[in-house]
């Protein structure tokens, strides 16, 4: 890879952490308030969530790592991307606290797919 290049492809790189783990690693602090407000849990249960993510991420790291080495970690991105957009959607339309759950391990799968795990494979190539 030239360095021109390569430069695109860490801005790129850049770029989609920035949108993908910005959006499903910090919405959840910003709009803290307003679900407890809005749904009247407590704020251990929508906390709980944010555990949900971690684990779930933690679980499925192993896999996305497999599935970079077959199928390229540009392919497992654009996944990633599409599934954390359709978690963002999903966190629109929460009205039980399992709903919350599901979309928070839904975004725990865009985000590990599309951030930490791939971003490095695909620089180093």
């Amino acid at each position: 890879m030239d360095g021109r290049r390569g430069g695109w492809v860490v801005f790129g790189c850049f770029l989609t952490l920035t949108c993908t783990a910005g959006v499903t690693l910090f919405v959840l602090p910003v709009l803290l308030d307003s679900i407890i407000a809005e749904t009247q849990w407590s704020l251990t249960q929508v906390s709980s969530a944010v555990t949900v993510f971690g684990l779930s991420a933690a679980v499925v790291s192993p896999l996305i790592g497999f599935l970079i080495d077959r199928f390229g970690a540009r392919n497992i991105m654009v996944f990633g991307v599409v599934t954390g957009a359709a978690a963002t959607f999903l966190l629109g339309r929460v009205t039980e606290l399992w709903h919350l759950h599901v979309a928070m391990l839904i975004a725990s799968i865009g985000s590990i797919s599309s951030t930490y795990i791939p971003i490095p494979a695909l620089i180093a190539r």
